[in-house]
């Protein structure tokens, strides 16, 4: 999904003009895998690098694979989580800065929250859709939110509209990048095998 918001950031970079690039923080689940199942949110953030000046769709996927791999390597996530968990021993004001501070460092939050594979079913009907909320960061415009679902990704924008007038061309400029990703993989899939569907398609370029 990275790969896609950063041919999506391209082409609003463009449309307004902007330098290229931007930064995105990846929020992490800090809560150990015992309590899982326990209430409340307990996360951490790092940001990433958005390879937005590629225009090929493929290396942004490969430089993002880097990246992200790279961190692994390096321990961010560790440091990252560590400081997280410091941090709520601070008093709140604190906590406040450190936030800001931290924020500085991203132009937006991007989030990828794995839902149900199964189709829930409420008040008895069937549920054909699932939305989350991503939270806007201090001075951040927008929050973008990814929901695997059964076989969907059902993607959530927050804007603050002080900073943000139009997204309706953000939206745009994700189906817009999403389509091109589709259709590079749809392309490269085909020469392989001739008889790759496009139902199969759609499931590999949403996984």
């Amino acid at each position: 999904y990275l790969s896609y918001v950063a041919g999506a950031v391209r082409q609003l970079n463009r449309l307004y003009g902007l330098p290229p690039g931007a930064r995105a923080f990846i929020p992490f689940n800090l809560r150990p895998r015992q309590a899982r199942r326990n209430f409340g949110n307990f996360l951490s953030a790092v940001p990433i690098s958005l390879p937005a000046e590629e225009a090929d769709p493929v290396q942004r996927t490969v430089h993002i694979h880097a990246e992200t791999s790279g961190l692994k390597a390096e321990g961010a996530y560790g440091a990252f989580g560590f400081l997280g968990k410091v941090s709520s021993f601070f008093p709140r004001r604190f906590r406040m800065r450190l936030i800001e501070a931290a924020t500085r460092r991203g132009n937006f939050i991007c989030t990828n929250v794995p839902s149900s594979r199964q189709r829930l079913v409420f008040a008895g009907a069937p549920v054909l859709e699932s939305y989350g909320c991503a939270a806007l960061l201090p001075a951040h415009g927008i929050a973008l939110g990814f929901m695997s679902y059964v076989d969907l990704i059902c993607i959530s924008l927050v804007c603050d509209p002080k900073i943000v007038r139009n997204p309706d061309e953000i939206l745009r400029a994700l189906q817009s990048a999403e389509e091109e990703l589709f259709d590079v993989v749809t392309q490269a899939l085909r020469e392989q095998d001739p008889s790759f569907s496009q139902k199969t398609a759609e499931k590999f370029v949403a996984s």
